[in-house]
């Protein structure tokens, strides 16, 4: 049985609900909707098995163009690009156990659960932020600190693109 690390759950709870929370029906910041009921429906004839994870693959793969677009790609890395070696844990850890994708029943329900984990950590900053350097990025209070600024822009109606220097501080 493979031991999934604390910072996987952690990235794939905080992708979920930015992903769901940035989808076409919801903020609009990228043109998806495969976490909804109806995008579930609709993957649910393709991929029977997998829907939950193909759901949340195409939402990320959004969420990421999204945020190259806005960021850019080369020394950053961001919640939806990180380095290789975690990607690929994630990648593992989510085809062995599909529950590990959470799920939100609706707008306010993922809201209030990215309030509660960023536990009061707001960064009220628009547009592409630099948070911390690449190992730091992975601290409990850097992925909170990320968190608030997507719920704080969640809630506030702009957009927010936190990303980290490859290089550590």
């Amino acid at each position: 049985m493979m031991l999934i690390s604390e910072s996987i759950k952690t990235v794939v709870f905080l992708r979920y609900l930015v992903g769901f929370l940035g989808s076409k029906p919801n903020a609009g910041w990228w043109d998806c909707d495969f976490l909804s009921q109806t995008g579930l429906g609709y993957l649910k004839f393709i991929y029977p098995r997998t829907v939950a994870l193909s759901a949340f693959n195409a939402t990320v793969a959004a969420a990421l163009r999204a945020h190259d677009e806005r960021i850019g790609r080369g020394e950053v890395f961001h919640l939806f690009r990180l380095p290789s070696e975690l990607e690929s844990g994630i990648m593992e850890a989510l085809k062995n156990d599909q529950s590990l994708i959470p799920q939100a029943e609706g707008k306010e329900d993922a809201l209030s659960q990215l309030m509660n984990f960023s536990s009061g950590h707001k960064l009220d900053a628009a547009g592409p932020i630099a948070i911390g350097g690449r190992d730091s990025f992975f601290h409990l209070d850097k992925l909170k600190a990320v968190a608030g600024a997507y719920q704080k822009a969640f809630t506030d109606g702009f957009q927010v693109f936190p990303y980290s220097i490859q290089k550590d501080e």
